[in-house]
């Protein structure tokens, strides 16, 4: 991660400040928007409620696929370098840039994908790897009873372009009975293995859901569910890939590979919220100093180290008033 030294903010009162030259209207609207995403970004990735809660779809994967490709090395050390190559390539950023032909046939392949999908006014990651489907979705539409992560066997084969296009139908259009009744009823029968069509769950199923993080907070669907959503896939991959070293996993081995998912989902998420807070740094964001408090606030409780030169910028910041 690239660290800006205190004389790179323009700080007012550094001996290296140099006043802004002053931006066009189109500058200044563009950077207003960058600006607000900046912040909507700071806000959701650290759970901060309020104004700036609640991210779009491309912001919510941008930033996310950003984060995977820049995971520093004490992170990716926690995975096999295997995974980590496969969440990179599966992670599907927008569904629009992936030609509906390569996920059918990677799904039909068995490679690892996750999917931004849901319905028109939420957001849920629909994951799938080696015949197993995952549906993680931790707010709205969730049916009844139903974990967070909601996993099941499938055949992949069964999985046609005009399933695709379905889902793609229920996000764009649909309300949240539609994709209810599709996403955990209709689909899992549609995929099933069984000629019966009911759905299927085996051991390696019930493990994953055992991992089920509790609901979201309000606004917060898209970052809760790619975050969350990654966690679900890394730890489908662990166990799929353990069960063909061996015919079966000792209960010892499932509390290890599912504490080593969670130690992932927390490099990755701790990696985000530091990147988040630099973001917003290096926007030379004047304004909103509660948001930026608050960010710092709960990083420093998870016990994250921010850079000497962001403590010496935050004392600037708020009136020499150091936070930290």
């Amino acid at each position: 991660m690239t660290h800006l030294t205190i004389a790179d903010m323009n700080i007012t009162d550094s001996k290296h400040y140099t006043p802004l030259m002053p931006l066009k209207k189109s500058e200044v609207e563009a950077e207003c928007l960058k600006n607000s995403q900046t912040k909507r970004i700071l806000a959701n990735v650290n759970g901060i409620r309020g104004t700036y809660c609640g991210l779009s779809r491309s912001e919510g994967t941008s930033f996310a696929k950003k984060m995977l490709d820049t995971l520093p090395r004490e992170v990716t050390r926690l995975i096999p370098f295997k995974a980590v190559s496969a969440i990179r390539v599966g992670f599907i950023e927008h569904l629009k840039c992936t030609p509906p032909n390569e996920i059918v046939d990677a799904i039909q392949n068995n490679q690892l994908l996750l999917l931004p999908l849901g319905y028109e006014t939420h957001y849920v990651s629909l994951g799938f790897y080696s015949g197993y489907m995952v549906i993680c979705n931790r707010g709205a539409g969730r049916k009844k009873g139903r974990k967070t992560f909601d996993v099941f066997r499938i055949d992949p084969k069964k999985f046609t372009l005009e399933i695709l296009e379905a889902l793609i139908y229920i996000r764009r259009y649909s309300s949240r009975k539609g994709f209810t009744d599709f996403y955990y009823d209709k689909l899992p029968n549609f995929l099933s293995p069984l000629s019966s069509s009911d759905p299927l769950k085996d051991e390696i199923c019930l493990w994953v859901e055992e991992l089920s993080p509790g609901p979201q907070k309000v606004r917060n669907c898209v970052w809760a569910n790619v975050k969350d959503g990654l966690l679900a896939m890394d730890a489908l991959m662990r166990f799929i890939e353990k069960i063909k070293l061996a015919d079966e996993i000792k209960p010892e081995e499932v509390a290890t590979i599912q504490k080593e998912a969670k130690i992932f989902a927390k490099g990755f998420s701790d990696h985000a919220r530091l990147s988040s807070i630099d973001q917003f740094f290096q926007a030379e964001i004047r304004d909103d100093r509660d948001l930026l408090e608050e960010a710092v606030c709960k990083v420093i409780k998870r016990k994250l180290t921010i850079p000497f030169s962001r403590y010496r910028f935050l004392m600037n910041l708020f009136n020499n008033h150091p936070i930290l």
